[in-house]
């Protein structure tokens, strides 16, 4: 019997069908700029996506149509390009680098309105340390760390995970957090 790598979980609760006087599912709310960085990180988290991959699987396309599809109904436009093209480089970077034998898990949740994106996997420890050290850059100044990861990727560079993270927090605008525990690792991209 031949094994799926993929294995998708349906939304945590049912999508609403249109009702004939809106002919449209809600859409999440753009974020308010009066909500506090605080209010975010303690307000209460719907998963609307929880999606698992082993370790070296290819499902970045058929995610990305997925994730287009699904949130194009749930959230503003402009949201759903910056969540695929997060979710798309923050699994392409779980899958790559998980170690064997563990799940990848890729989630989109919403708080408080905001949606953001965040993979899981368990890894090696100087592959956290790698991690650390290229959030740090980018969190210094993500459009400097993206143009010397694109050049590095132009001249034939090592192909590393790091254009990919620049490029969420430089041409999506997403904040990038990282947390550990033990083998396993988070990289959040949430709204700034």
């Amino acid at each position: 019997m031949a094994h799926n790598p993929t294995r998708a979980s349906l939304p945590a609760r049912p999508t609403p069908r249109p009702t004939q006087q809106s002919q449209q599912l809600p859409r999440v709310q753009p974020p308010s700029s009066t909500r506090t960085s605080q209010e975010w990180r303690t307000a209460k988290e719907e998963v609307l996506v929880r999606l698992m991959f082993t370790p070296g699987s290819s499902p970045l396309e058929t995610t990305h149509t997925f994730l287009n599809a699904y949130l194009a109904e749930r959230v503003a436009p402009a949201a759903a390009q910056r969540v695929c093209l997060a979710a798309y480089e923050l699994l392409a970077n779980a899958t790559n680098y998980a170690t064997l034998g563990s799940d990848v898990v890729l989630e989109i949740v919403e708080r408080i309105g905001k949606v953001s994106v965040r993979a899981s996997n368990n890894t090696i420890p100087a592959r956290v340390a790698m991690l650390r050290q290229q959030l740090e850059k980018i969190q210094a100044n993500a459009e400097e760390t993206f143009v010397s990861e694109l050049k590095r990727s132009m001249t034939g560079g090592v192909s590393r995970p790091m254009l990919g993270l620049a490029r969420i927090a430089h041409e999506v605008g997403l904040a990038l957090e990282l947390e550990t525990s033990g083998e396993r690792v988070t990289v959040t991209a949430v709204p700034r």
